[in-house]
């Protein structure tokens, strides 16, 4: 006996069996069936919902860690250019009898503080990068003249060997006839 005639005689037996039931039992067996088929279709509804639901939800989330990234990575080569342009500009600078000999030329010639008027205190160098190293300086000194003041602030960063200006404190004397300047100033070296 093969397969098919197997099937065939089973499904004999059975519309023989839904044969002899009364439309009573008939009716409550597809009542039965279609109970079972319900509650299958529910179960599976529900899993396939679920499901459904966790992708959402998944999705949402790797939508705000896509944009996260997106503003990460672009906030990162704005920061690498910064980073070129910056290394690019420090590169050739070389300070010949050293930075504090470049600044106080700087503060006498650009500033016009006498010697002994000012006080350049330098800080300790530390790493910038692979290939740089930072050496902070704190400049202060007194002044009555604004114009000068900030012809010296602008040549600090922009002159021929430009030095960063990492923070300014100017403050007005009692009589505000003077002005009290703290520069910290940083030169940037190259040491490849």
């Amino acid at each position: 006996m093969n397969r098919t005639e197997i099937l065939q005689k089973a499904q004999e037996q059975v519309l023989e069996y839904l044969g002899k039931l009364s439309t009573r039992e008939k009716r409550v067996l597809i009542s039965v069936v279609a109970l079972l088929a319900v509650l299958a279709l529910y179960v599976v509804a529900d899993e396939i919902s679920t499901a459904f639901d966790r992708q959402a939800r998944e999705l949402r989330i790797l939508a705000a860690q896509s944009e996260q990234v997106t503003e990460k990575l672009t906030r990162y080569k704005t920061l690498v250019a910064r980073q070129r342009s910056a290394e690019q500009q420090f590169k050739d600078v070389t300070f010949e009898g050293g930075v504090r000999s470049y600044l106080e030329k700087l503060i006498q010639h650009t500033g016009r503080i006498q010697s002994g008027q000012y006080k350049i205190t330098p800080s300790r160098s530390r790493k910038l990068g692979e290939n740089y190293e930072l050496e902070p300086y704190n400049i202060r000194f007194e002044t009555s003249n604004l114009k000068l003041l900030v012809n010296l602030l602008e040549k600090i960063p922009y002159g021929d060997k430009p030095l960063l200006i990492t923070q300014l404190e100017i403050k007005k004397s009692r009589r505000s006839d003077k002005l009290t300047v703290s520069v910290d100033v940083s030169s940037i070296k190259y040491v490849g």
